[in-house]
């Protein structure tokens, strides 16, 4: 997390223990080779269980429970439909599962073929560091207030370290994982990669009305599923002005105290 705007750290003074993966290929993880987009969700989900499991030998817990936001509200529930034995409720942010987003397939859709994705070959994604926070500018258009540049700033610094930025290039390359980008494609074309209705675990959907990205019919596709939708609040939630909704709605509801109504 950027600093002081740490979600861990949140839960840790209302007393959880908080851990956190970098998925392979961002932050400290190492950085797999290949001729494919490295960091599939598949991959992925392996990674989160082998953690899990870390997590409950270390501390002698039978499960735990999952904060998911962004792609990786893709990861946790197809980790707990893997594995629910492990996983007591899940939180997801932000999260996405299945609907058409033109704006961001069209740009990566292959030349003969507008349905298949086009860097299929190619493992990492190289971009222009002031490319990186484009599409929440994008969100905070029309916006007055919600964020200030200092925390900007601070998540700028913190999306160049989680992307691993190249140290000789000018201007700045950030090189991250193009599998996330490779699963986005296929969620944002309509193509659903898990079913939302095995999930069978209590789940708290959040999103920002502001939030183009996520999928408004998530929650109705998960048995029991609560939803949350925060007002003047865009993908990057968490680090805006109203972040204190997400994380106290999070906070009550990991501790069983929630009181959300089901969406259905």
């Amino acid at each position: 997390m950027a600093p002081g705007l740490s979600w861990m750290d949140d839960l840790n003074q209302v007393g959880f223990t908080a851990y956190a993966i970098d998925f392979r290929g961002f932050g400290h993880s190492s950085r797999p080779n290949g001729d494919t987009p490295i960091g599939r969700a598949p991959d992925a989900v392996r990674d989160v269980i082998a953690v899990i499991e870390a997590i409950r030998k270390e501390t002698g817990a039978a499960k735990v429970s999952m904060v998911g936001w962004s792609w990786g509200a893709v990861v946790a529930p197809m980790v707990a439909i893997a594995r629910p034995d492990l996983i007591d409720r899940m939180v997801l942010v932000g999260a996405m599962h299945a609907f058409k987003l033109p704006m961001m397939t069209e740009p990566f859709a292959a030349k003969d073929n507008p349905t298949r994705f086009g860097p299929a070959h190619i493992p990492y994604q190289k971009l222009d560091a002031s490319m990186v926070l484009g599409h929440w500018q994008m969100m905070l258009k029309g916006t007055s207030g919600l964020v200030d540049t200092e925390t900007v700033a601070k998540v700028q610094a913190l999306a160049e370290r989680c992307g691993h930025i190249d140290p000789v290039a000018s201007p700045k390359i950030v090189v991250r994982p193009m599998g996330p980008l490779a699963d986005l494609f296929d969620i944002w074309s309509d193509r659903p990669i898990y079913d939302a209705a095995k999930v069978n675990i209590p789940t708290l959907i959040m999103r920002g009305d502001r939030d183009f990205f996520a999928d408004e019919r998530l929650a109705a596709k998960i048995r029991g599923a609560r939803e949350i939708v925060v007002p003047d609040a865009t993908h990057w939630g968490p680090y805006e002005r109203n972040r204190d909704k997400f994380l106290t709605a999070a906070s009550a509801f990991l501790a069983g105290k929630d009181t959300a109504k089901e969406n259905r």
